[in-house]
Formats: structure tokens, C-alpha cells, sequence
């Protein structure tokens, strides 16, 4: 099980996954960078890629890195600390 966050780029033209993996008891927290492009739909064309980028890959993504508790608490500090600055 996990919970799935996205975030949007501005520009629309990539996101960032967050989600809780329950698979992964040492590293449980995963960041997936996915890529859209500047074509904000989904027609056929980007659904035809992401397929591809699932049978040459195995995922949609364009790449990931897993986190264990702790690092996860300082990127979250971080990104706060950072949103905070004037």
C-alpha cells in the first residue's frame, strides 16, 4: 500500500511523486521525477511514450530516488526552511 502525492512543475511540464512505500521498511519514502514535456494533455501521444517507458523500463518514470526516515525529515526541513527565505 502507499499514498501518492504529485506535484507540478510551473511550466507543466514535469512532476514530482511522493509516495510511502510499506515494501521498503528501511528507505520507505520515494521521490519519482516523471516528465510530460510542454504538452500538458494526455493524448494519444504522451500515453504512447509513457507505455513505451513501462515496456523498456518497467515504470513511468523518468527516474527515482528512495529515502530512508531521516533524510526524509531533512529534505522536508529543508524545503520548509527554503519556502520560508525572503
Amino acid at each position: 500500500m502507499s499514498d501518492d502525492y504529485f506535484f507540478m512543475c510551473d511550466c507543466g511540464g514535469e512532476l514530482i511523486g511522493l509516495a510511502y512505500l510499506m515494501d521498503f521498511p528501511e528507505s520507505p519514502i520515494c521521490l519519482s521525477m516523471w516528465s510530460r514535456g510542454q504538452n500538458t494533455r494526455s493524448d494519444w501521444r504522451y500515453r504512447l511514450s509513457a507505455i513505451w517507458q513501462i515496456i523498456r523500463k518497467g515504470h513511468p518514470y523518468e527516474d527515482e530516488i528512495l529515502l530512508n526516515k531521516a533524510d526524509a525529515r531533512k529534505l522536508g526541513e529543508k524545503l520548509i526552511e527554503m519556502a520560508e527565505e525572503k
